[in-house]
């Protein structure tokens, strides 16, 4: 959606203000149903694929995503020492691990890679 409402225009089907066109062209939609109120982007710049995708929402506005919008999965798994040592227990019993200084290379490798995700994560924020 548009940062600055002033570059958005109205979309208009006949005389029903749907929502609006973003500076890009992308139709999004802003309806008020039941009380509640939506603002749901269609993703789609062409009119006739934007009207596609209204009318989809007007059939179920709660559940309504736009065609080929990728659905989240599972949450993520966020790599935490219990998590690396939990691992490399794992593959001394499942008798992965070479040598000790399989185990130590790894575990280090595991360790350092939790480390500088959590240090970029903390500086970016």
């Amino acid at each position: 959606m548009a940062s600055d409402r002033t570059e958005q225009r109205p979309w208009l089907l006949g005389k029903l203000n749907v929502g609006y066109i973003t500076a890009n062209g992308i139709h999004v939609i802003r309806r008020s149903i039941g009380g509640k109120r939506f603002e749901r982007s269609t993703q789609r710049t062409r009119e006739s694929a934007a009207v596609a995708e209204y009318l989809k929402f007007e059939n179920d506005p709660v559940n309504y995503r736009p065609t080929g919008e990728k659905v989240r999965g599972p949450a993520p798994i966020f790599l935490t020492t219990e998590l690396i040592d939990e691992h490399i227990a794992w593959a001394v019993r499942a008798k992965k691990v070479t040598s000790q200084k399989w185990e130590a290379r790894n575990l280090g490798k595991c360790r350092n890679l939790a480390s500088a995700f959590w240090t970029t994560a903390a500086a970016s924020a």
